[in-house]
């Protein structure tokens, strides 16, 4: 967003506990509200941005022309909802391996410098994730190619885009 020029405030950002469906619904019912309305939701659980295609549905926002919405896990509920979500998805099996490898990691090295270094070090692992581009995104208006708001055409294929960059 820093790239583009765009300084979020608070009131473009939505923080809460609670059902994300409901936090999604709401916080686009609220940004639908406000003088200058987004044109888009980037959403951190494909959940929330089901609720927030939800509440922009409900104030009759037009998806994606009015509003693109996106998430991020790839649910089998985001290629369901209408229009299909655009996504990021995550290799969630992965994730899981490495947790628990390092897990065990740990405890092993608990066991053995316990006195030497109570604190684990902090380690950074960077997994390959992939843009599922599907119908509820467009570019903003004033970028799209003679101001048309389709989105582009559905494909039973959605276009993937991988992001792999190196671990670190």
């Amino acid at each position: 967003m820093g790239e583009a020029g765009i300084k979020p405030t608070e009131e473009c950002l939505a923080t809460g506990t609670g059902e994300q469906f409901k936090l999604g619904f709401a916080t686009t019912q609220r940004l639908s509200r406000q003088r200058r309305r987004p044109t888009a939701v980037i959403a951190l659980t494909d959940m929330l941005a089901v609720g927030a295609l939800h509440g922009a549905w409900k104030v009759g926002l037009q998806l994606p022309a009015d509003l693109s919405v996106t998430g991020f896990d790839d649910i089998p509920l985001a290629s369901y909802v209408l229009p299909e979500l655009t996504t990021v998805a995550q290799p969630i099996t992965q994730m899981g391996e490495r947790a628990v490898h390092r897990l065990l990691r740990l405890f092993k090295e608990h066991l053995v410098r316990l006195v030497e270094d109570p604190e684990p070090k902090a380690e950074c692992v960077v997994l390959p994730t992939c843009l599922i581009v599907r119908n509820s995104t467009v570019a903003p208006p004033d970028v799209r190619l003679g101001g048309s708001a389709t989105p582009p055409k559905a494909q039973n294929d959605a276009k993937r885009t991988q992001n792999t960059k190196p671990k670190t």
